[in-house]
């Protein structure tokens, strides 16, 4: 039998599927930054975000087609899912494409890079799993390296473009968090699937009034091949790989491992598309990086006060 974490996830048990899962998402959201960079440069952002995500939707609502459900879908769950699809992929999408666009893949990097810290602060307001004093000092700390990456932009075009790059990563976060307990009833496939489908609705709605054939028909071979690639692997698998691995081990726990993701994608931007680090943007990394370990220090030396507490909030979620 498999131990309980704190959410009645199942507890980690050292390397598993979870793990290898989300090692394959870092390397795919990581090379996908630089892809998304490359690609708007070309284009126009919207289409190409729609060239990203409805390839994927369909790809994966195919995949659902042929496999076997884990059980019926309950219609009490078509509002979770859509406001998952709306969190997930239409906030998360339009902030990130757009955000790149305006600022570089380097900010994008270190800014959803904060992700773990959000996720940890969501978790605990919605009481799925606690808080600790590291989780408010890191916090204070990524921010402070906020400060330092937007301060390092040129024009306020780019500091637009973080604001939106913000925003999206408290989309993502509200998608992790929200779905951890979706995934562990339909499995990480279905809910992928449902909710990138619901969000491919909303965003073809108003693009009528927004996009022309023009956009589509007129954009170089590039610009297809980088919307197609980044958004079967990173929509697509990524995010597949990514709800399955908080379905097994929760989501704060999973919002660990991205920690990492600003590193990779730094190493990808600066070899592929050229671009240069500033001293604000290396000393707003660092407050980062160091303001995500602080806050995770408790999950990842797993510290007994954090279980006890942890305990408590279950109990006062079920005092049955």
């Amino acid at each position: 039998m498999r131990a309980v974490g704190s959410a009645g996830t199942p507890a980690p048990t050292g390397f598993g599927r979870a793990e290898a899962a989300l090692g394959v998402v870092i390397l795919a959201w990581a090379s996908s930054l630089s892809i998304v960079k490359f690609g708007v440069g070309l284009g126009d952002p919207y289409a190409f975000n729609l060239a990203r995500l409805i390839p994927a939707s369909l790809v994966l609502l195919f995949a659902v087609s042929r496999t076997p459900a884990l059980r019926k879908f309950e219609w009490r769950d078509a509002g979770r899912v859509f406001v998952l699809g709306v969190a997930g992929h239409v906030v998360f999408q339009v902030g990130f494409i757009h955000g790149t666009d305006a600022s570089s893949a380097t900010s994008s990097a270190l800014i959803l890079g904060l992700t773990p810290v959000a996720i940890a602060v969501l978790a605990w307001v919605t009481r799925v799993e606690p808080f600790c004093q590291h989780t408010a000092l890191g916090l204070v700390l990524t921010m402070a390296g906020i400060a330092f990456v937007s301060g390092a932009e040129p024009n306020l075009s780019a500091h637009l473009g973080n604001l939106m790059l913000f925003g999206a990563m408290i989309g993502w976060a509200v998608y992790t968090v929200r779905g951890a307990a979706l995934v562990r009833k339909y499995g990480a496939l279905r809910v992928t699937a449902w909710s990138s489908a619901v969000a491919s609705v909303l965003l073809l709605l108003p693009s009528p009034f927004l996009l022309t054939l023009a956009d589509f028909r007129q954009a170089p071979a590039e610009w297809w091949y980088a919307a197609l690639v980044s958004g079967l692997a990173a929509i697509g698998l990524g995010n597949m790989l990514w709800v399955y691995a908080t379905g097994r081990v929760g989501p704060t726990l999973t919002g660990v491992y991205s920690n990492v993701l600003p590193i990779p994608s730094v190493l990808i931007s600066w070899l592929w598309l050229g671009e240069t680090l500033q001293a604000a943007k290396i000393i707003g990394a660092v407050l980062i990086i160091a303001g995500i370990a602080l806050a995770r220090i408790h999950h990842t030396w797993g510290s007994d006060s954090l279980r006890r507490r942890s305990r408590g909030i279950r109990t006062e979620m079920h005092p049955g």
